[in-house]
């Protein structure tokens, strides 16, 4: 029995690497009666929950595009076996792909939608046996296989410069606009205050914590704290927080077996009263979450920095911290304000959330790369926006100068996909500081995320045309 259990394994880390290398010939059938094309095969990010390739395009013979992430399987019915029909982290799956077809019913997955399963078996390059042969080197667990030689978009160091350079500016300033709609509605602190907020969400929380901003603004938090000292202070924030987050271990059925969710838990029955209602659990997602990354310790670490705005003005700090940088050789002492570390023994450097500890301290909430990443989306752009707002135009160029000079933060897969894909092999060299990193990042969101060749701006020539009109699949045009 494990001997089979393991073979399965193999032949299905065989069927994404046939994937993976598009060992294929034809179109591919499926089990609802289409044909299908790949148009791009996805991006194999591993994940820990939910479909093995995500972004794929498959277009079906009457012309329709399939747009989301595939599952890879040995046989149709493991979809099933899987559990992944009860499970809504597959839900962004738009067919499952599969060596044989054995189920003839359309795949259904936890949301009702039904897709198609689509068989290789039948539309291999090459003999299976010859395909499991050449495979054998990437077929090890936990090695990736490589990905087939990319074509660089951008030939040339200087046309690669200057285009990440535009499309890194080109992102800041759609931060910054985010930001100069806020100012001319909400005051400057709650605006910087719900900034920080969506940025602790990640990609995948973002709209949960941009929820949980406008649910709980920073004047009813300072109220919550009015009058408290110390740790009485971080209390009453932080359950503030997490209760109106509904992340609480009694608002989740966890256990309470510790002195410090017994506090959060007290406070929170003392304030709950004046607050609004708990958002509800869907609100929160947790597949493909590390575990120092969900949103109940994200939270946590906020409630650090938060604590300290409840008595003090943020806004005048950020600018103070802005003055410092632009006198500092490396500006990334901006971060340093925004990292939130609890001492070695504390609740949060051994949990992950409440009842689940980590297996080693990890005593920092927020650390130096996340720090670097609330600067480059969050303080910095809010600068820019602020003299926007205030008509100080030279608080916007001080703002735009230390982004430009702010040095690389830790490469996320974006960045590093991307650096290779548009610049080859030297493309990683040529992607350093914040600001060329964030032009990786535009041209994937804007481009080729929906694989818009056409009209990326790597594909024009290298450039983003500062004439184009706003609209969401372009940059904004980049002010003088």
């Amino acid at each position: 029995m494990a001997a089979t259990s393991a073979r399965e394994k193999v032949v299905e880390r065989l069927v994404a690497w046939i994937w993976e290398q598009q060992a294929l010939s034809g179109l591919l059938p499926g089990n609802d009666g289409h044909q299908y094309q790949v148009v791009f095969r996805g991006r194999a990010w591993d994940p820990e929950r939910g479909p093995d390739f995500q972004g794929a395009i498959l277009a079906r013979e009457d012309g329709l595009l399939l747009r989301g992430d595939v599952e890879i399987h040995v046989r149709a019915s493991d979809w099933k076996r899987h559990g992944h029909g009860k499970d809504a982290a597959y839900n962004s799956a738009v067919c499952q792909v599969v060596l044989w077809q054995d189920e003839p019913h359309p795949t259904r997955r936890q949301d009702g939608t039904t897709i198609p399963s689509i068989e290789l078996i039948t539309r291999l390059a090459a003999p299976l046996a010859e395909l499991e042969q050449r495979a054998a080197p990437d077929l090890v667990p936990g090695r990736r296989a490589p990905r087939p030689p990319a074509i660089a978009c951008v030939t040339t160091p200087d046309d690669l410069g200057s285009l990440l350079d535009r499309a890194g500016v080109a992102r800041f300033l759609e931060h910054a606009a985010t930001f100069e709609s806020d100012l001319a509605c909400l005051p400057p602190d709650e605006v910087l205050y719900r900034g920080a907020l969506r940025a602790m969400g990640y990609t995948a929380n973002t709209a949960g914590f941009e929820q949980l901003g406008q649910a709980l603004p920073l004047e009813t938090l300072r109220a919550v704290a009015d009058g408290d000292r110390g740790p009485r202070r971080l209390q009453a924030v932080q359950a503030a927080l997490l209760g109106v987050a509904g992340l609480l271990p009694s608002q989740r059925d966890l256990p309470v077996d510790q002195e410090w969710p017994h506090r959060l838990e007290a406070a929170w029955d003392d304030i709950a009263g004046g607050l609004a209602s708990p958002l509800p659990p869907f609100t929160w997602r947790t597949w493909r979450v590390r575990p120092e990354n969900v949103p109940v310790r994200r939270a946590a670490g906020l409630s650090q920095l938060v604590t300290t705005w409840t008595s003090g003005e943020p806004v005048d700090r950020a600018l103070d911290d802005l003055a410092a940088a632009e006198r500092a050789a490396n500006p990334s002492s901006l971060a340093e304000r925004w990292q939130a570390r609890v001492d070695d023994d504390a609740f949060w450097a051994t949990h992950h959330d409440f009842g689940r500890p980590l297996k080693e301290s990890q005593p920092w909430l927020v650390g130096a790369g996340r720090a670097g990443e609330v600067v480059i989306n969050v303080l910095l752009p809010f600068c820019y926006a602020l003299g926007q707002a205030d008509g100080d135009r030279a608080l916007s160029e001080r703002a735009l100068a230390v982004y430009r000079r702010y040095p690389s933060g830790p490469p996320n897969r974006v960045v590093r996909e991307m650096a290779v894909q548009v610049g080859g092999a030297d493309g990683p060299k040529l992607a350093r500081g914040a600001c060329r990193q964030q032009g990786l990042i535009h041209l994937y969101r804007h481009w080729c995320d929906t694989r818009d060749c056409q009209r990326c701006a790597a594909h024009a020539g290298g450039s983003i045309r500062s004439d184009e009109p706003a609209r969401t699949s372009y940059p904004l045009p980049i002010r003088p």
